[in-house]
């Protein structure tokens, strides 16, 4: 089969650059025909792949089905296969992309309840399917032992103040402010409830009313300051429970300077660094902390980073890391809705160390075995004519 991958946005720390590269390498391994293209908001870069015919053309994140040609047409229109919009976070946070209907798009999702979301608010999107983002390949030359690695606990990603939140939502209508706040407080006392549920109640209890299923999208969207705010409130809480408890905690990225607590000592806090960077401060963590950006169903790429870099993930549960993995023996587990227990948990694992040896080893093979791009590539609709 023949790919044309996209890289069309410098964000994230550069992460979207390295799953580019990374999934296009894997491609080739299978023996796919790969192309690759950088492309920043620059319809011109394309005209040279307007006469070449693709199986898929990839791109994550992706706002190419609004970009267009100077005379208007849209380029995807131009570009010849079936292009998918790969999204690493909830689709409510893609509306205006994934509400175009003029040009053909299929989406790649991270989270199984994230492709039933589009399947059922996005109608005109031709296919949605399910493909977790790939194990970043680790070097074995460079994974040591637990015992020989000095960070304890590892926090790779930003940090938002709810007080932005805070002060985003201040400035709203009354309603709209009223309604988020009962969102967010929703979600709030029960983790398992995702926004499109919330607001569903919202509807239901306090409306009297069911939101029609063509008008689902907009209203998520229109409200997904709620989900931006309880996804930094649970990361907030989570850091503050191990600094509570005088567990130190590494981090890395953006955002941290603002975090203010009693116990910030225990926050060491390193420069912003892009993916790679980042990727290899993994090989001298004991724990990986992960915080699910309100996942349900899937899986943050955080997980196979710790695994394939030898370090141990500590993660809350989703559906389908429950189906793949094993609390205790390829990572460690931990309730949003029992959080006073993370502490504990993490002591006391950072004192067994031989545990945690085998507990890395069990996933180092589960992950290089069972999600490298290749396997999970091989598995995917993606690669099937």
């Amino acid at each position: 089969m023949k790919f044309l991958i996209i890289y069309s946005k410098p964000i994230c720390y550069n992460s979207l650059e390295f799953f580019t590269d990374t999934m296009a390498e894997a491609l080739r391994n299978l023996g796919h025909q790969v192309d690759s293209l950088t492309s920043f908001d620059k319809p011109e870069r394309f005209i040279p792949y307007f006469d070449k015919e693709y199986d898929r053309i990839i791109d994550f994140n992706s706002n190419l089905p609004l970009m267009k040609m100077d005379d208007g047409s849209p380029v995807l229109s131009h570009l010849k296969g079936r292009f998918y919009n790969y999204l690493l976070e909830h689709p409510l946070h893609h509306h205006k992309v994934l509400s175009v209907t003029n040009v053909e798009q299929n989406v790649i999702c991270i989270d199984r309840k994230h492709v039933e979301y589009v399947r059922t608010y996005y109608p005109h999107i031709r296919e949605a399917i399910f493909l977790p983002v790939g194990s970043m390949p680790g070097d074995p030359k460079k994974i040591k032992p637990i015992r020989g690695r000095n960070i304890a606990v590892f926090f790779p990603g930003t940090y938002t103040s709810t007080n932005w939140a805070t002060a985003k939502m201040a400035v709203m209508p009354p309603e709209l402010k009223q309604e988020l706040i009962w969102l967010y407080e929703k979600m709030r006392d029960d983790y398992t409830l995702e926004l499109p549920d919330a607001l569903k109640q919202y509807a239901q209890e306090q409306m009297h009313l069911t939101i029609p299923d063509d008008e689902m999208a907009e209203y998520v969207h229109r409200h997904f300051l709620a989900d931006t705010f309880i996804c930094a409130y649970v990361r907030d809480r989570v850091i503050r429970a191990l600094l509570e408890a005088h567990i130190p905690v590494t981090v890395c990225g953006g955002g941290w300077q603002e975090f203010d607590d009693p116990n910030n000592q225990y926050l060491i806090i390193l420069p912003a660094k892009d993916y790679e960077a980042a990727l290899e401060m993994t090989y001298d963590a004991k724990i990986l902390l992960n915080v699910m950006p309100h996942f349900k169903d899937g899986m943050h790429d955080r997980v196979l980073t710790a695994m394939s870099h030898g370090a141990v993930c500590v993660t809350d549960a989703t559906d389908y890391i429950r189906e793949n993995f094993t609390d205790d023996r390829d990572l460690i587990l931990y309730d949003l809705q029992h959080l006073s227990e993370l502490p504990r948990v993490i002591a006391e694992y950072l004192e067994d160390e031989n545990q945690l040896q085998k507990i890395a080893e069990a996933a180092g093979y589960a992950v290089s075995n069972n999600f490298t791009w290749e396997k999970l590539l091989t598995e995917s609709e993606l690669c099937r004519e």
